[in-house]
């Protein structure tokens, strides 16, 4: 096999590169540490200092997201303009494989088409794709496969690799396993040319490497069941969105996204054979999204399939120019410029919106003020989805769980015990920290949780102080 990359990519590679850092620093959102984010980066910082993941600190991800996420830890710190430098690298390498994906199935020029659709998408707030989330750090390790599976002629030590990329790929987020879908479709189309015994040996073999070491961590570590209850089985009661929230979104993502698949539509007119490859990795994403309960950042996995799709339907525009009346051509691109306008439009909407999430300043401030009033050995307790506060200001969380969110909606008294309360006890707990009900509601109409969690501060502890929408207390006979 061999590599379909030249100089002139690298340099493809370094204005993709300075591209993406001038949008990632000219977005609000990205100036601060986002709550998934904050979340992900405690795990990690956390791991490195001997805690074991669902054990000591309860999360929902697959274990690969926090060892992915140890880089940034090691290398950016507390340095919010480092870690989006750090989160533009990661992003241009998974843009600059759209572009080598695009170039192999089209030309240079449709590898460019891609990634500038792509980087289109990617840059608006609404999608974090900036953001050290699961669905940036997964899309890496998915384009790596695809890069495998379209640029490489499939043999075993492709399928080992591309093996190795999909565990990855499903150990940063459980859902990536319907990204099976068009691997299967490639080696059915293999199956003339390689033993199909031979090739699902070789591709479990891939697996393991990447799934048996975190198995064996687990395991050892006594965290194997605690991780399949919180990776799985805690998921299916919490309450995240409602229903209606769901259906607005996606019904607003087809909206948005029509430019781009009426481009995918009008790309599919004599389009080879390799392209059906991508258009189950759009079909494969789309179904991740769907799970992902409407957010937004979960259709990033069906974004690069379908920039690399629309750059071959602008393609065929372009060369329909000469065939239409120039009326209709212009309509047809008047038309596409005004939905992109919508969906800018929509994005800065949904930013608008975005008020429980402290600004970078305020972050900093809470953060600053409790780490200059504490020991190293205190513990702090943060109620909500603010888990940076833990990080930032290198105070460890009271309670096993160091991120709420929905999980608070329907937690059990034994639970309420176990996780809130026994440890504000326990712990003496210094500071406490919450978003202002005014700000952020958890379950959406406020829940006994959070209601005896608050009578419980109310007798306990005393107003200090607000950063933003966090509010500061701090336990009564405490000295400042």
């Amino acid at each position: 096999m061999g590599l379909y990359v030249d100089r002139n990519d690298f340099a493809v590679f370094m204005l993709l590169f300075l591209l993406n850092l001038v949008l990632v620093f000219y977005q609000p959102l990205y100036h601060v540490l986002f709550i998934d984010e904050g979340q992900y980066l405690l795990v990690s910082k956390k791991m490195i200092e001997g805690w074991v993941p669902y054990r000591d600190i309860i999360e929902n991800k697959p274990p690969g997201m926090y060892i992915s996420v140890i880089p940034a830890v090691l290398l950016c710190g507390n340095d919010i303009a480092k870690l989006r430098v750090y989160t533009a690298f990661m992003v241009s390498l998974t843009i600059f494989l759209v572009y080598l994906i695009g170039k192999k199935l089209s030309n240079r020029k449709g590898g460019f088409l891609a990634a500038a659709i792509m980087i289109f998408i990617n840059a608006f707030p609404g999608f974090c794709g900036y953001v050290l989330m699961t669905d940036p750090v997964a899309n890496l390790f998915i384009a790596a496969m695809f890069y495998c599976l379209v640029c490489f002629e499939l043999s075993y030590s492709v399928i080992f690799l591309v093996s190795i990329l999909f565990a990855a790929a499903c150990s940063v987020r459980q859902t990536c396993i319907f990204m099976i879908i068009p691997v299967i479709y490639e080696l059915y189309n293999s199956g003339k040319k390689l033993e199909w015994g031979r090739s699902a040996a070789v591709f479990a073999a891939g697996l393991s490497v990447i799934l048996v070491p975190m198995v064996i961590y687990l395991f050892v570590n006594s965290a194997l069941q605690y991780a399949f209850y919180w990776m799985f089985l805690a998921l299916v009661g919490s309450k995240w969105q409602s229903i209606s929230d769901v259906v607005s979104t996606w019904v607003m993502m087809a909206i948005l996204f029509l430019p781009f698949v009426l481009l995918t539509v009008i790309g599919l007119r004599r389009m080879n054979k390799r392209y059906i490859t991508i258009f189950l990795w759009l079909l494969s994403g789309l179904i991740i999204a769907l799970m992902g309960w409407g957010y937004w950042h979960n259709y990033l996995f069906a974004v690069p399939a379908l920039s690399i799709l629309a750059s071959r339907g602008v393609e065929n525009v372009l060369k329909l120019k000469g065939k239409m009346k120039k009326e209709i051509f212009t309509g047809i691109i008047i038309f596409i410029i005004f939905m992109a306008l919508l969906f800018l439009a929509f994005e800065f909407y949904v930013m608008g919106g975005m008020a429980f999430s402290p600004s970078w300043e305020e972050q900093k401030g809470i953060s600053d003020f409790i780490r200059a009033n504490t020991q190293r050995d205190d513990r702090i307790f943060v109620f909500g989805v603010n888990s940076e506060v833990y990080y930032l200001s290198d105070r460890d969380p009271a309670t096993r769980m160091s991120f709420f969110g929905g999980y608070v909606c329907n937690m059990s008294k034994e639970e309420d015990e176990e996780l809130v309360f026994n440890p504000l006890r326990r712990q003496n707990t210094k500071y406490f920290v919450i978003n202002h009900p005014n700000i952020a509601d958890m379950c959406g109409n406020g829940s006994r949780i959070e209601r005896e969690a608050m009578e419980y501060v109310d007798a306990s502890y005393v107003y200090v102080d607000s950063w933003g929408p966090l509010d500061l207390y701090e336990r009564m006979g405490s000295t400042t």
